[in-house]
């Protein structure tokens, strides 16, 4: 059971420290951060096989959070949203933003850990059926080689290129924000005047290939940020 790597993201320590000590009693210890911004730094380097999210974050709604997850950490892991108490909207707004479970700790504490330790197996099985993978068109990114296979060619990214790449890649047709790009890919806001963003999606433009003629394109939206659209065989022709 100790095997398990947990991420708890909660901002209040008193609240941590009674979820903490619930999972330890199973052997269970997790790494714990107070801001979504330190997580998404932490998820660049490291991989956890469950995240908690809190109900009590200060400037981020739980919901917001999980759907940032969602969209960076393609391969889906386990999402638990733990509540503090019970609500029947929040609930359904938890499992509308892609969160595998919520939990309502401060009623029923105990549990928590076969709760985990259940959606922890189910990720094992589905991911023991084939290796993580996502694809669009002729691009098939492999989320444990991090490398990106496009037709017979086998392309390699640095860390925050492949980060870049998965995010866009998990979410086609979607414009992202570019200040959320940026906590992604490199765990914090950059200066308003930086041009790292810009410069890093004309690489992975260029790397990659991302034509209408290879079916992929990533561009800029005015103002906002970027967006990956993938063609249909139709409109190729």
């Amino acid at each position: 059971m100790n095997s398990i790597k947990i991420a708890l993201l909660d901002a209040e320590p008193s609240s941590a420290t009674g979820i903490s000590k619930v999972l330890e009693s199973g052997g269970v210890v997790s790494s714990r951060f107070a801001s979504s911004a330190r997580l998404f730094r932490e998820l660049r380097r490291s991989v956890f096989d469950v995240v908690l999210v809190s109900d009590n974050l200060p400037d981020d709604p739980a919901t917001d959070v999980v759907q940032a997850l969602r969209r960076a950490t393609t391969f889906q892991m386990p999402i638990l949203v733990i509540a503090h108490n019970a609500s029947q909207v929040n609930l359904i707004d938890a499992f509308d933003a892609g969160a595998d479970d919520y939990v309502v700790f401060t009623s029923d504490p105990s549990s928590l850990l076969p709760r985990i330790i259940g959606h922890h197996r189910r990720a094992r099985r589905r991911e023991g059926s084939g290796g993580r993978q996502l694809s669009a068109g002729d691009y098939t990114l492999d989320l444990d080689a991090c490398c990106v296979r496009f037709r017979a060619e086998t392309i390699r990214l640095t860390p925050k290129e492949f980060a870049l790449a998965k995010l866009m890649f998990s979410s086609p047709a979607v414009t992202l924000p570019r200040d959320h790009i940026e906590i992604v890919v490199w765990g914090g806001t950059l200066p308003p005047l930086s041009r790292a963003l810009a410069a890093m999606v004309a690489r992975l433009r260029r790397v990659l290939r991302l034509r209408p003629e290879h079916g992929v394109t990533l561009r800029g939206v005015h103002s906002m940020g970027y967006r990956l659209d993938i063609a249909t065989p139709d409109s190729r022709i």
